[in-house]
C-alpha cells in the first residue's frame, strides 16, 4: 500500500480535509462525502478513509476563478 492509499481513521480524515468527525460521519449517514472503507457488514465495523479518495474528493470540489 503505498502513502497516497494509506487508511486513516474519522479523526484523521476529518483533520486531514479540515472537517470534524461528526461531519463525516453525518455524511456518511446521508451517503455524501468522500468514498469510505467499511471493514464489516455490522454497525460496529471500522470505518476507513483512503488518502488518495479524500484527495480525489477535494480536487472535485476544487473552485477555479474565472476571469
Amino acid at each position: 500500500m503505498t502513502e497516497t492509499d494509506s487508511l486513516l481513521s474519522t479523526l484523521s480524515a476529518a483533520a486531514y480535509i479540515g472537517m470534524t468527525p461528526g461531519t463525516l460521519r453525518a455524511w456518511r449517514k446521508q451517503g455524501t462525502g468522500p468514498a469510505y472503507v467499511k471493514t464489516g457488514d455490522d454497525d460496529r465495523a471500522a470505518v476507513r478513509y483512503r488518502r488518495s479518495d479524500l484527495d480525489r474528493w477535494l480536487d472535485d470540489r476544487t473552485v477555479r476563478p474565472v476571469r
